[in-house]
């Protein structure tokens, strides 16, 4: 049976913080995610530009900045869109989106929209390809959910 992986972020939880819960019992290291870092792999995280859940959730995700994933705020606006318009940083596309397509069919003149050729990837496209299960819990991004 292959290894299960679980990734977790702890939105504003430094490595040092959970360290120092460990170290002072105040996780319990045979429980919960004490369990899960002294009997899993524990990786700890660095920090990204702009500091906010969705763009560093979005890099952890893909391994990759806001420069090449396009997700720079948790609530940005996108080019070619209407002034008063926003996309949620939490369903936006991931890896790009095309601000040049022009589409006949959208009554708004075709707005930027998820590019065919993405330049990030998160990690679970590639683990359903390959015919791994996938389960996400409010991970923004994975769960397909447009917000």
């Amino acid at each position: 049976m292959p290894p299960k992986n679980i990734v977790i972020s702890l939105d504003g939880a430094t490595f040092s913080i959970v360290k120092n819960y460990l170290e002072t019992n105040q996780l319990d290291s045979d429980t919960g995610l004490g369990y899960l870092v002294n009997r899993g792999v524990f990786v700890p995280s660095t920090v990204i530009t702009p500091s906010l859940t969705a763009p560093s959730h979005i890099a952890i995700a893909t391994g990759s900045t806001a420069a090449n994933n396009d997700i720079n705020a948790n609530s940005f606006h996108l080019i070619r869109s209407p002034f008063n318009t926003n996309i949620s940083g939490f369903g936006a596309p991931i890896g790009g989106y095309d601000a040049l397509h022009e589409d006949s069919s959208d009554p708004h003149g075709g707005y930027a929209h998820e590019d065919e050729t993405p330049t990030a990837e998160p990690l679970w496209v590639r683990l359903r390809e390959a015919g791994r299960t996938v389960v996400a819990a409010t991970f923004p991004g994975a769960d397909g959910a447009t917000i």
